[in-house]
């Protein structure tokens, strides 16, 4: 599906399908939620950009990819964990999980999750702090531990959580777009939700 894209492209595709989900988190979460983001965008960028130079590779950081791990890390994170604590998630992502294995595309696991990954066990309660929606810094339930839930605000997003996990509904429209853009096989996220889906019952 990719090969005929540039990674410029397909990361640009990436990126707008991302920004709804991005706007609604601020929308949601105020401030602090555009602060993470803005922090881990512009922190992977520099990173990306000091890892390239300091190891004298050609620095590819107009190929797009660094913003979108900047974006990723922030949508997986709580709205309001501290700046520092992005700024270190997004060291790890880009230079420990994509540098150091070769950058895009040989990179083992995803870079964005790995720096969450390090970020969870780092400051586990930092990264499980969430923010109840429009009542920025105030402590609010997921929905895993939450009693009756309602559905409708789980899907459209009206629930506290990860600034860009919020709304089921504007995650399955980046699909769609992703897909009908052709920068994603439908067939990957299908079958990891039907393999989460038959793992849970």
């Amino acid at each position: 599906f990719a090969d005929n894209w540039s990674t410029a492209k397909i990361m640009l595709a990436v990126i707008i399908a991302l920004v709804p989900l991005c706007v609604y988190g601020v929308i949601l979460y105020g401030l602090s939620a555009l602060i993470t983001i803005l922090v881990s965008i512009a922190s992977c960028v520099v990173f990306e950009f000091l890892f390239q130079k300091l190891t004298k590779q050609p620095v590819r950081v107009g190929d797009l990819s660094c913003i979108v791990m900047g974006l990723l890390l922030a949508l997986v994170m709580p709205p309001a964990v501290p700046f520092w604590m992005v700024i270190l998630g997004a060291f790890f992502a880009i230079v420990v999980a994509k540098g150091f294995f070769g950058g895009i595309g040989a990179n083992v696991f995803n870079p964005a999750l790995t720096g969450r990954a390090f970020m969870f066990v780092s400051f586990p309660i930092a990264m499980t702090t969430w923010s109840t929606p429009f009542a920025d810094a105030v402590s609010g339930a997921t929905p895993l531990v939450a009693g009756g839930t309602d559905y409708m605000s789980l899907f459209l997003g009206n629930r506290a959580g990860c600034i860009g996990e919020s709304s089921v509904l504007l995650i399955l429209l980046a699909c769609l777009f992703l897909i009908v853009m052709r920068v994603i096989d439908w067939r990957l996220p299908l079958s990891m939700v039907a393999t989460v889906a038959l793992c849970t019952l």
